[in-house]
């Protein structure tokens, strides 16, 4: 079988729908290099999001929006 059961996309989708807490974005990947690969890309949009523009960060003010969004 090429492609995995969806368990995993029901398990998130059954939380997203029905837990106190749903969270804001759900990352539904088969193994470890694909969700580095997606991170590591969400990543690369925000630094060129970020360059070349008259209102740009450098990297300790990016670091630091980055430590505000992690969770405690």
């Amino acid at each position: 079988m090429r492609y995995p059961e969806p368990d995993d996309v029901a398990t998130a989708v059954a939380h997203a729908l029905f837990a106190p807490d749903p969270r804001r974005r759900y990352l539904i990947v088969p193994n470890q290099r694909e969700a580095e690969a997606i991170i590591r890309k969400a990543i690369e949009e925000r630094v060129q999001l970020n360059g070349n523009q008259p209102f740009g960060y450098d990297r300790d003010a990016l670091v630091r929006m980055l430590d505000e969004a992690l969770p405690r």
